[in-house]
């Protein structure tokens, strides 16, 4: 270890990219997220990360977003260990990437089976771009090794997404409320387009509307399509995206202004209670308010 630690001492004062010489696992410990090489060791998939030939690009999770991870999903990665698999898995793409280049909404393929969703973000008040990979924001930090690329993300990759925002919102008794709206409409084929957002205020949401105001709505066809629109967007905005952008322009034309307060993010009047659910075909976010003009 002394030696290695030496030639990379070495490399780096040649102002060489140290990485190039060894693999990904190698260069993640170089990088500080040691914690990612342990949980590969604990997984017993050490040899994916190690074999082959420039041919993939692991998107590593930075040493903060490693010790961020909840006490529930450390708890759940140490008992089961098919999950911790799938989890380290999922950070896996048989590809050899230029991350800085993703497309917007570019789905990924993994070794864990379901894909990563890439998302482009551009200020229209500084004109900066934020990339990110499901919701996570990539560090603009990226090395080539031995065999392959590392791109280095803000966040661990814990919440794989299986389902349709469909099948998510139809399946949460908490959001009953706005799934029964839908249906009333007859648009719920509207959550099972593609790349697209859904702000699904929860059923207390609706309880804190104005006497008469959901039956009115409820009686409403045009009215009702309309609030509903209000909640929707074909773009895919994580949080991250909501907080570089500022601004939620949804399906039925309202432009709602995103804000940060105390670290809870807001659109319009409606905070974010429950964020970045990853779906299948975009995200869905769970809000306290129901967005609708009173």
């Amino acid at each position: 270890m002394k030696i290695l630690l030496i030639i990379f001492v070495v490399v780096i004062s040649t102002n060489c990219n140290p990485c190039q010489f060894y693999d990904l696992l190698t260069c993640a410990d170089f990088l500080g997220s040691w914690k990612f090489v342990e949980l590969c060791e604990k997984a017993h998939v050490t040899h994916e990360f190690t074999k082959g030939n420039d041919s993939k690009t692991l998107f590593l999770p930075s040493r903060g977003a490693l010790d961020s991870i909840p006490p529930a999903i450390i708890e759940m990665m140490s008992k089961n260990k098919t999950f911790l698999k799938e989890v380290i898995m999922y950070h896996l793409v048989p590809q050899k990437l230029q991350c800085i280049n993703m497309k917007d909404n570019s789905l990924l393929p993994t070794f864990q089976g379901e894909q990563l969703r890439v998302n482009r973000y551009t200020s229209e008040q500084d004109n900066k771009t934020l990339i990110t990979v499901e919701g996570g924001e990539y560090m603009n930090v990226e090395d080539r090794t031995k065999n392959g690329r590392i791109c280095v993300i803000h966040q661990v990759l814990y919440q794989i997404p299986t389902r349709t925002a469909y099948k998510y919102i139809s399946e949460d008794r908490n959001v009953s409320t706005f799934l029964l709206l839908a249906s009333k409409a007859q648009d719920l084929d509207t959550f099972k387009g593609p790349n697209m957002t859904v702000l699904v205020p929860d059923n207390a949401a609706f309880s804190k509307l104005a006497p008469g105001v959901l039956q009115n709505i409820t009686s409403n066809p045009e009215l009702l399509k309309g609030v509903l629109s209000n909640h929707m967007t074909d773009e895919v905005f994580f949080t991250k995206g909501l907080t570089h952008t500022r601004k939620f322009t949804s399906k039925s034309g309202m432009s709602f202004p995103v804000d940060v307060k105390e670290r809870e993010v807001y659109v319009g009047s409606a905070k974010i209670i429950n964020a970045d659910i990853s779906t299948l075909n975009g995200v869905v976010q769970i809000i306290d308010t129901v967005l609708v003009d009173t």
